[in-house]
Formats: structure tokens, sequence, C-alpha cells
């Protein structure tokens, strides 16, 4: 792939937000629909390219573009740009770490959190906050709700 491919795409708060939204799903509901730790693994980028399409539809009914991240102008996105193939590799890694982690880190943080709303939202309740004040004081994760130049060559 060129350097250009490799590199094209971004990432913003938006994002982040969408999926903080999304996982439970990605998560809970994922490990309750495959008891198996290899199917898991392997079909993990499975999950994240539903998260990618329901999340990018979504935004492109709010926006009528997908302003949280752009895979467009790589050879292997597909889906309007809102899922790239190329990651498969980076998504088996992140379902292993999360098979690893499982037992001992994770399930014991969504257990504590999900019991109570109070909970969760007073987990969230500084990241909006933090994500205004990141973009202002480092200039990342960039806020995209204008089309990028990237966007504007498609």
């Amino acid at each position: 792939l060129e350097h250009r491919q490799l590199h094209a795409g971004h990432s913003t708060w938006l994002q982040f937000w969408c999926n903080v939204f999304y996982l439970r799903l990605l998560l809970l509901r994922y490990r309750e629909l495959l008891s198996s730790p290899l199917l898991r693994l392997l079909l993990f980028p499975v999950n994240i390219w539903l998260l990618e399409v329901l999340q990018g539809y979504f935004l492109f009914l709010l926006f009528r573009r997908n302003p949280a991240w752009s895979y467009n102008g790589c050879p292997d996105a597909f889906f309007h740009g809102n899922i790239r193939l190329f990651y498969a590799p980076a998504w088996i890694a992140l379902g292993a770490v999360i098979e690893v982690l499982w037992q001992p880190v994770l399930l014991p943080l969504v257990s504590f959190f999900s019991s109570s709303p109070l909970r969760y939202t007073a987990l969230l309740a500084p990241a909006l906050p933090l994500t205004f004040l990141s973009h202002a004081l480092f200039g990342w994760p960039r806020f995209a709700l204008e089309p990028t130049a990237h966007d504007k060559t498609e």
C-alpha cells in the first residue's frame, strides 16, 4: 500500500463518544453471542466493522457524512468509507487483549459501572469537559464536523 493509504483517515472525539455508547454491544452482547474464545477472537474484526457500519450510517443520517472518522481514499475501504479491511490484524490484536484482560480487569469494571447508572454517569461526567479541553490545549483529537480537505477530494 502507498504511504498515503497507510495514513489516510482520522479519528475524533465524536468517534470516542460513539464507541462509548456501543460498548455494551461490543463487549457484553458479543460475548453472550459467541461462547468460544477462539471464535470471538477470529470474528472480532467483524464485530468492529459492524460497530463502524452502524455508527457510520447513523452519523450519515445526522450529518449527511461521517464526521467522526474517514477511510475514504483507501482501496480496502467499504460501506462509504466506514470500514477498512487493512485493520483486521489490529482488530484481532484488540480482541486478544480483551480476551486476556476480560476476567481479571474488564469484567469487574463492567460489573461495577453497569450495576448503577449513577456510577456510569460519574465515570463519564468528566469526560465531556476533558474532550473539549484536550482539543483546545493539544489540538487532538480534532473535531471534524466540517468536511476536511481529504473528504472534499472524494
